[in-house]
């Protein structure tokens, strides 16, 4: 929707990315028809104009980072290659393409995660999908769940060579430091999620001539897994999609995006499974004092 496209113009030029993407999104979920209309048959429809819009709203989030305007949609593109053309500006090479689907696949669905449980208990009060999907996207604002990428990413380009990465390793497994991008809650062992990425992020990168970037990452990760591994910390898809997304060309303040826009697809998915159950979801509490 035109409209949601254009509240960009009216909002602080320093407001995170993925805030950016979620007013656009609020907006657009105002376009969908018959917005109170709760019934089953609906709530089904809807999935394939909220994932319709995503691509064109995330796009734009990422161009106004960038200052300029999202490229045309073209309709014989796939969903992957529109996006990357539409928010870089440059049609993706076919590796490129490639990947990044991949990335969307793998982080589609893992799990009854937070933002999972946030959309779960919007969808289960008798909302429509779109304001439980917001509430998806508001979970991932935090640095623990969404930002988790752009954080490993920071703790990687920080380092000059992977000698230094590895002294900064040993001290912060000194001071308790928690890795971000690293440990699951689900996967207490190696995630296969991160196992599928790590080649295409090699790849990526060193075809961008950043070798030595994929040489400080394998250096982390092998010796917080060294250290870790026996108590069931390794490394997460969060900690390897950052390489893609840095290699492709998106600006790091933006990385939360494309998790997003990977993650929305389960969020959806959890709701409408959830729709049959039809019980509110209420937790308790004790008042300890």
């Amino acid at each position: 929707p035109v409209d949601a496209i254009n509240v960009l113009d009216s909002l602080p030029t320093d407001t995170p990315p993925l805030m950016l993407y979620r007013t656009m999104a609020s907006i657009a979920a105002c376009n969908i028809p018959e917005g109170e209309n709760v019934r089953m048959d609906a709530q089904w429809r809807r999935p394939a104009r909220i994932l319709g819009w995503s691509s064109t709203l995330a796009a734009a989030a990422i161009c106004h980072v960038l200052g300029r305007r999202p490229n045309p949609f073209n309709p014989e593109q796939s969903f992957a290659v529109n996006f990357l053309t539409r928010s870089l500006g440059r049609k993706p090479t076919q590796f490129e393409a490639e990947a990044f689907d991949v990335s969307l696949i793998v982080q589609a669905e893992h799990g009854f995660n937070v933002a999972a449980l946030a959309a779960l208990t919007v969808i289960s009060t008798g909302a429509d999908l779109g304001s439980a999907v917001l509430a998806g996207l508001s979970a991932l604002a935090g640095k623990l769940h969404g930002g988790t990428n752009q954080l490993a990413f920071q703790n990687i380009m920080q380092h000059e060579s992977a000698k230094d990465a590895r002294a900064w390793v040993k001290r912060k497994l000194k001071d308790g430091y928690r890795f971000p991008g690293f440990g699951h809650r689900i996967y207490q062992t190696h995630d296969p999620r991160a196992r599928i990425l790590e080649p295409l992020a090699r790849k990526l990168v060193e075809d961008r001539g950043d070798g030595h970037i994929w040489e400080i990452y394998e250096t982390i990760r092998d010796e917080v897994e060294s250290n870790l591994g026996d108590k069931g910390i390794f490394i997460n898809v969060g900690g390897v999609s950052g390489l893609i997304y840095h290699a492709l060309g998106f600006p790091k303040s933006s990385y939360p995006i494309p998790m997003a826009l990977a993650i929305q697809t389960g969020l959806m998915a959890h709701c409408l499974e959830y729709l049959s159950e039809g019980n509110m979801i209420e937790p308790g509490a004790i008042y300890t004092g």
